[in-house]
């Protein structure tokens, strides 16, 4: 029961994960606490009933207190035994040495991790098995000068061997390659599918970037080549949000933040969202002047708008069809600003007045959108980078870079967020799970156990994994994972426990049958290495598909060498196996001696607790009430 409780509430807190991240990973915690208590029913229901029609019960003679249990005598005389019983025989008559051994373990882990560290990564980046390729051009164009962008961008694709097939789609500003185009012309996507796994001749990402290289040379066109994302769907990796009153200082700042972060390598697809939009002619109605010629400024914007788009004055019907009759200025009269201002405008006195006394015409720009954040007016800049596992260190890079040479004006800020903010929203909430793991872990024990020193001992079985994790990430050039790595951290607490639980209740039960603390630490030791190695090599095995970066296609019955699932899963399954494996040889040897230290140090308390005191002299006769004083 303490096994599987440990076990699930490891993975309990995962299920409040909250967020986009916390809905893709729900399945995660859901799937396995299910599947644990199932087991247990199983365990204490199903099993016992098997058990009783299959198995023959064997007598068992009784015990006499202080003998080793009969179990001893059935464990193999094998090398691996008897190579555990020396050792676990030396560390507990050199006990110090081993505490010694553990920290200069820990220190020299962490000091090699610090220095030879492959940095952070948020989610793990995916092989893409597909890209889009995104072309913009300035607002105002037409289909045809986009479709002559995207044929351009198209012909960068020819030749190129990992490439299976593209569509394109002109004109389709939702980025669907399915729509039928011109919702926004000047804003196409062409979809680049790859070839299988098996059929490819080199690495995709070589093709993402040969493709990017060659799609700069097209002029006039903001070309942006984006992988698909396995993933949840997170920012960019550097996203920075300049706030500020003015648009248009907001878009000088952009430009000015993208000039001065464009240099840095490996940051690709830089861009912001600031859209300067196009010419438009403004009508700016002077109210006083409009109020004494008897009009308002809905009479003079219903003229406007009749004379350049018109206004149904009635329908011409020739046999079964209809036509609209549209009434407006003849083309030649309403393609300049000057035809504008030759306009009337008829008042309520049917009267004609010039729509330049009560009004003024002028050409502005005008702004295609205006983004807001909490009510702030901002403008984004954002960019990607070649590698997720350098995202971390070029943010860094492009912070230093703005600190020391952006002067932002008074009443403007910039702030980071996209990928930068989720990625220390799941660092907070990773570490407020792993703590209350760890809480509710320990709640666990000191019930089953009635101590917190025991508790305590079992706990440092999810300290000792953390070396593994460490020297894995080291081994393979693996970043650290805040998603992946973060999520097998915290599994680990639920289930490198057992191991140390099967241990401590063994100990506990042949101390209660009599038996010395040494032999009975011994014994436990002897006796349950069987359990506590098949228990852990299980479970090490199970993830070794992961591990080793293979996995079986049910659908084609193939096995498959690589692939999306061993790239999104394997810092998770690495963090795992090797945790597991470091903290159950270490729990072998460290956790006995843990045990004996901590009995050693209560017998000595209680023996100077239970001291009598010393008998009264000459010097020092007894009072009345039976205590002694001096003479």
């Amino acid at each position: 029961m303490a096994s599987t409780a440990t076990t699930v509430f490891g993975f309990f807190p995962l299920m409040f994960w909250p967020g986009i991240m916390g809905e893709f990973m729900s399945f995660l915690p859901l799937t396995v606490i299910i599947v644990l208590l199932s087991s247990l029913f199983v365990a204490l229901v199903i099993n016992p009933v098997l058990c009783a029609l299959f198995m023959k019960i064997k007598k068992v003679e009784p015990m006499v207190d202080g003998q080793a249990p009969s179990e001893l005598d059935a464990v193999p005389n094998d090398f691996i035994y008897r190579l555990y019983g020396a050792s676990l025989r030396f560390s507990l008559k050199h006990r110090w040495l081993v505490a010694l051994g553990v920290m200069a373990a820990f220190v020299a882990t962490f000091m090699l991790f610090a220095k030879h560290n492959s940095g952070v990564e948020f989610f793990p980046e995916t092989t893409p098995e597909r890209i889009y390729v995104n072309v913009t051009l300035p607002d105002g164009t037409n289909l045809d000068a986009s479709n002559r962008a995207v044929l351009a961008a198209e012909r960068t694709l020819f030749g190129r061997e990992n490439i299976d097939s593209w569509s394109a789609a002109v004109g389709a500003g939702n980025g669907n390659e399915f729509s039928s185009g011109g919702s926004t012309p000047n804003r196409s996507r062409i979809t680049v599918e790859f070839k299988p796994v098996e059929e490819r001749k080199t690495d995709p990402k070589e093709t993402v970037a040969e493709i990017r290289d060659g799609v700069e040379g097209i002029v006039g066109a903001d070309i942006d080549v984006i992988k698909e994302n396995m993933g949840p769907p997170t920012g960019a990796p550097i996203n920075i949000e300049l706030v500020g009153a003015d648009y248009q200082v907001l878009g000088k700042i952009a430009e000015e933040v993208r000039s001065k972060i464009e240099g840095i390598a490996e940051v690709v697809n830089l861009k912001d969202d600031f859209q300067a939009g196009r010419s438009e002619i403004t009508v700016h109605v002077d109210p006083n002047a409009a109020s004494a010629a008897g009009l308002n400024t809905q009479d003079i914007a219903n003229t406007v708008r009749m004379a350049i788009a018109g206004v149904d004055a009635s329908v011409f019907r020739d046999e079964a069809d209809e036509y609209d009759i549209v009434v407006r200025l003849n083309e030649d009269s309403r393609n300049s600003i000057e035809d504008l201002r030759d306009l009337y405008v008829k008042n309520k006195d049917k009267d004609l007045v010039p729509i330049t006394e009560v009004a003024t015409i002028v050409v502005e720009r005008g702004y295609g959108s205006i983004r807001h954040v909490d009510t702030d007016r901002v403008v984004t800049v954002s960019a990607d980078v070649t590698d997720s596992q350098i995202a971390d260190a070029k943010l860094k890079e492009v912070q230093k870079v703005l600190d020391a040479e952006l002067e932002l004006p008074a009443g403007y800020d910039l702030r980071y967020t996209g990928q930068n903010k989720e990625q220390a929203d799941a660092q907070a909430f990773l570490t407020k799970a792993l703590l209350a793991a760890l809480f509710l872990i320990a709640l666990v024990l000191v019930t089953q156990f009635n101590s917190v020193i025991q508790p305590f001992i079992i706990m440092c079985s999810v300290v000792l994994s953390l070396l593994g994790v460490l020297w894995i990430l080291m081994l393979r050039h693996q970043p650290f994972g805040v998603i992946m790595t973060g999520v097998g951290l915290i599994s680990l607490a639920g289930v490198v426990v057992n191991n140390a639980i099967v241990l401590i209740d063994y100990i506990n039960q042949l101390k209660a049958r009599g038996m010395g603390s040494t032999e009975a630490i011994t014994t436990a030791g002897m006796v349950r290495f069987r359990p506590v190695m098949l228990t852990a090599v299980t479970t090490i095995l199970s993830l070794m598909p992961i591990v080793l970066g293979f996995s079986l296609d049910v659908k084609n019955l193939k096995v498959v060498v690589g692939g999306t699932s061993v790239e999104m899963w394997g810092g998770m399954g690495n963090a795992v196996a090797a945790g597991l494996t470091v903290a159950t040889l270490l729990t072998l040897i460290v956790v006995p001696v843990m045990y004996s230290a901590t009995d050693s140090i209560t017998d000595l308390l209680l023996r100077r607790k239970r001291r009598p005191s010393p008998p009264p002299t000459a010097e020092t006769p007894l009072t009345a009430e039976g205590t002694s004083e001096p003479a």
